[in-house]
């Protein structure tokens, strides 16, 4: 189970093979997501995916393979459960209007390293010099081609793409065009499609959500995370220990920070620099954007209504970088989210290793990296 706010910035392999050649029926696998209104513009969004080359059962290419994989946009009232038939072609100007396949673009090694820079990060550009800082470090966005051997490959995003769909009945004939680097890649998929729908999130609101993650340290003590979106975007996030209870024992009273790992713990704030994430408590913007790594003060947390809580805070910090302090008093709607089914579903009878991933490797509560990007990427 992660607890994870934010998306970061990784690079895509930069593997360049060659093209496999394209095989018989059983060797062309297709599928497709409906994202509903991602893009919030009143239109529906599908993502397609077409893999030629064997597959493993997790998805993966047993021998060398290719991909294409491109993003729809169709009109607001369309079936959710199909892909509209038409003709689609890649939107070159933002709009984002029905019949429009969404671009991509590439960042460079040096955009994602000033990325770093502007979240606040000691960065020096000079210690890359023996690197390329205008080499494609990855891309955002949704479209792209892709080749792969076993375990490594490259993604390419599209300069020009056309796809047409037909339907009849659950079978679907579509075909692709995508311009690749100056070369035209020609994909065509026959057969039915699989269409997963994910509804998209609900909007943030002010107020406190509460995830219970039960006896997540082992240490005979519950563990809370509690999110506490303000006013004026700032938020919190508050990693506690309370004795042991139940989802239904909001944690209240006071919590002084401290990373001993006993009830009355408000677990202090680090940054793993390896993986980039916060873990612990901190200061953040509901965006995501860290603020301040708490490692001194406290909290009093109290419920004032059945589904309301009330915070008084004053926590510190003294990180050269995230330092400062935040101190006052807020009132606020409470949800509780129960993680500790999550965590018991990922594990398996006799899987030692899964279980002391699921309590100790899973655990992130924030990442450093600040620069959106598509969700949905590499």
């Amino acid at each position: 189970m992660k607890k994870l706010f934010l998306l970061s910035l990784t690079f895509a392999g930069l593997l360049l093979i060659a093209g496999c050649g394209k095989t018989d029926d059983s060797d062309i696998h297709a599928d497709a997501t409906c994202y509903c209104d991602y893009y919030g513009n009143g239109t529906t969004n599908y993502v397609l995916n077409i893999q030629y080359g064997r597959l493993k059962n997790d998805g993966s290419f047993r021998k060398a393979g290719e991909s294409i994989t491109l993003d729809f946009i169709a009109p607001g009232d369309a079936d959710r459960k199909t892909l509209p038939e038409g003709t689609y072609v890649l939107d070159t100007d933002n709009s984002l209007i029905p019949g429009e396949l969404v671009q991509s673009s590439a960042y460079t090694l040096r955009e994602y390293l000033q990325a770093w820079i502007n979240a606040g990060f000691s960065i020096d550009l000079k210690d890359y010099s023996e690197l390329d800082l205008n080499a494609i470090a990855g891309y955002y966005g949704t479209a792209y081609y892709k080749q792969t051997n076993n375990k490594d490959g490259e993604a390419f995003p599209v300069s020009q793409a056309t796809a047409t769909v037909t339907r009849n009945g659950k079978n679907y004939l579509i075909s692709a065009s995508v311009t690749v680097n100056g070369e035209v890649k020609e994909f065509t998929y026959e057969g039915p499609l699989e269409i997963e729908i994910e509804e998209p999130s609900e909007p943030l609101t002010e107020g406190f959500t509460a995830y219970y993650y039960g006896d997540f340290y082992n240490v005979s003590a519950d563990n809370w995370l509690i999110r506490v979106l303000m006013e004026e975007s700032e938020a919190l996030y508050l990693e506690l220990l309370k004795t042991t209870g139940t989802v239904a024992d909001i944690p209240e009273g006071n919590f002084t920070v401290s990373r001993g790992l006993v009830p009355g713990d408000l677990i202090s704030g680090v940054v793993d620099q390896t993986s980039g994430t916060v873990e612990g408590s901190c200061v953040a913007t509901w965006s995501g954007q860290l603020k301040v790594l708490i490692d001194d003060g406290g909290i009093e947390l109290t419920k004032v209504e059945e589904e309301k809580m009330r915070l008084n805070y004053t926590v510190r910090g003294s990180d050269p970088i995230y330092g400062g302090e935040r101190e006052g008093t807020f009132t606020g709607a409470l949800k509780v989210v129960d993680c500790t089914v999550e965590i018991s579903s990922m594990l398996a009878p006799n899987a030692d290793d899964n279980l002391k991933y699921a309590q100790y490797g899973r655990k992130k509560t924030l990442q450093k990296a600040t620069r959106t990007h598509d969700r949905r990427r590499l």
